[in-house]
């Protein structure tokens, strides 16, 4: 019984090796950039300038029971971040703002002004699916579903080649529970210099915590199958 214990403490401490701290100083590391968020209407292009552009892309319509993980990636995003324009009015430069895009069918100003969970509502009714997976065709493989973040230096639907380093962050099989990580991944990742090299730590820690919850939305029978093998593959001495 002792090494299914030994085996629950290294899942652990694969999770941990997720997250680090460290000390900075303002000269000891490249300046970052900041995360800012705003739609992207039907009859509207990106604006120039800016030091990345990403983009939340769904590949189709949430099915019934996607609808409420659809919700939360916008509302996480919108909660965790700055509008654009405050960014910018806030003095910070457009060099150092990543710009990240949601396409919508069009952009109401009172939207703005709403409660962040009723902005992620308002945003999913009307957002743009046919200009999604435009952008999405942009990029090798099939990326049908989504959620997806994607990252590159230029605006995606003003010049889609030729624009250089990419980065696609599937949250398809990401369970509801875990899409806030999933954002934070996000904003980590697309705030280095280096946005298109993925942390592999990172990566596995959310991956193995991923795979539990999906474990653990199987249901009582399942985790009693698993803990029966669990014990007949490391048998007590």
């Amino acid at each position: 019984m002792k090494y299914k214990y030994i085996t629950l403490f290294l899942v652990y401490v694969l999770y941990l090796s997720a997250c680090s701290t460290g000390v900075y100083s303002p000269a000891s590391r490249p300046m970052t950039r900041v995360i800012g968020w705003l739609p992207l209407a039907q009859d509207a292009v990106e604006d120039a300038g800016y030091g990345l552009y990403s983009y939340l892309l769904f590949g189709r319509e949430p099915a019934a029971d996607e609808r409420e993980k659809y919700h939360k990636v916008i509302l996480d995003l919108i909660r965790c971040t700055s509008e654009v324009q405050e960014l910018v009015s806030g003095g910070m430069p457009r060099s150092r703002i990543n710009a990240t895009y949601i396409p919508v069918t069009h952009w109401e100003e009172y939207v703005g002004s709403l409660p962040p969970a009723m902005q992620a509502e308002w945003i999913l009714e009307n957002y743009d699916y046919t200009r999604s997976r435009i952008i999405l065709s942009i990029f090798e493989g099939d990326l049908l579903r989504g959620p997806y973040f994607v990252s590159a230096r230029s605006a995606l639907s003003r010049q889609p080649s030729g624009v250089g380093e990419c980065i696609v962050q599937d949250l398809t099989l990401t369970t509801e529970d875990n899409v806030g990580l999933w954002v934070d991944a996000f904003m980590s990742q697309t705030r280095t210099q280096n946005y298109w090299e993925p942390d592999a730590t990172r990566q596995l820690g959310l991956n193995i915590r991923n795979a539990l919850s999906v474990i653990a939305d199987l249901g009582a029978p399942i985790l009693t199958s698993i803990d029966t093998l669990v014990d007949w593959l490391t048998p007590d001495e």
